[in-house]
Parts: structure tokens; C-alpha cells; sequence
């Protein structure tokens, strides 16, 4: 089991072993020089990263690392940094499907306007 990253304690591995950064330096990912580059719609797993449509692990160079099983799914998709997939001009997101958004522009009286993203 991990003795990091919990609900207990927050830190990363780095951060257990290294120490926290001052504020304003806080990591977000293990590594402390940052996040690395990984593709729209996938998960940063430390290794490389997470592509759920193809349901595979692959390297930060692209490259097919293996096929993860039920349980490191849903840990990956809990625990893991996602990059969302860049909005599509043809279909914008505007918010009304989402009752939360909804709520809040009925509140103030309001209707979002096409292609904004709130």
C-alpha cells in the first residue's frame, strides 16, 4: 500500500523524503520540477501517462508501457493529475448541460453566452 498521497497525509513521496517547498512553491505532481507534457484527455501517472480511451499506460514519449488492470484505473483516475482535451470550436461548451452552471446563471438572472466556458 502507499504510505503517501493519502487521505491522511496529503505529501508527496518527494515532499516525505525532501521536505515541503516554501509557500508558493507547492508542488502539484511528484516531481519537483513540475508536471510534465501529456497529451489532452489523459492522466499524469508519475511514469509516463494514462490514456483511458485506449486503456493503456504509455511513456511521456508516446510509447506503450501496458495495460493496467480494474483497480490501478480507478486509483489513477482518484489520485492522478488530468489534462482535460482542448475545447472543440465546433461544439463549445457553453454550460447548459450542467445543472451546478445553470443554477448559478438562474440565480443572477442570466444565460450563458455561446462559446464561453464558465
Amino acid at each position: 500500500t502507499w504510505n503517501y498521497c493519502t487521505t491522511n497525509d496529503r505529501r508527496f513521496y518527494t515532499e516525505i523524503k525532501e521536505g515541503i517547498q516554501p509557500s508558493g512553491a507547492t508542488l502539484i505532481v511528484n516531481d519537483p520540477k513540475g508536471p510534465k507534457k501529456i497529451p489532452p484527455g489523459t492522466y499524469d501517472i508519475g511514469e509516463g501517462f494514462y490514456d483511458p480511451k485506449r486503456s493503456v499506460i504509455c511513456d511521456y514519449a508516446g510509447e506503450t508501457i501496458r495495460t493496467p488492470d480494474e483497480e490501478e484505473v480507478e486509483w489513477i483516475v482518484k489520485k492522478c493529475r488530468y489534462v482535460p482535451n482542448d475545447q472543440d470550436p465546433a461544439n463549445p461548451m457553453t454550460g447548459e448541460e450542467d445543472e451546478v452552471i445553470m443554477s448559478l446563471y438562474s440565480e443572477e438572472g442570466k444565460k450563458p453566452k455561446e462559446g464561453n466556458s464558465t
